[in-house]
């Protein structure tokens, strides 16, 4: 098994791990959160909850915006990792 590496921009940071298996145990709803140098917030985690069948939640916010501001769901771990490259270098100006 091993962990997912995404492009992102330099500035961004990220607290936890996507890791290439269906094993349930890693199968979590609160994977990683990305915070971006923009100042939004890309979190991912997997819906259901250790369920093999599922598929992974993206959710992206901004720190002064209340709820989130986009929502979508992959189960494909190639299709996350382009959502996370294609929102994490998005010109939210």
């Amino acid at each position: 098994m091993r962990e997912i590496k995404f492009n992102l921009p330099d500035g961004a940071t990220i607290r936890g791990a996507v890791y290439d298996t269906e094993e349930p145990a890693y199968l979590r709803e609160d994977l990683i959160e990305i915070d971006l140098p923009s100042g939004w917030t890309i979190d991912v985690g997997w819906i259901p909850h250790e369920d093999p069948t599922g598929s992974y939640r993206i959710r992206v916010f901004w720190v002064y915006v209340s709820g989130t501001v986009l929502e979508c769901f992959v189960k494909d771990r190639d299709c996350l990792r382009f959502l996370i490259k294609v929102i994490s270098y998005y010109d939210y100006d």
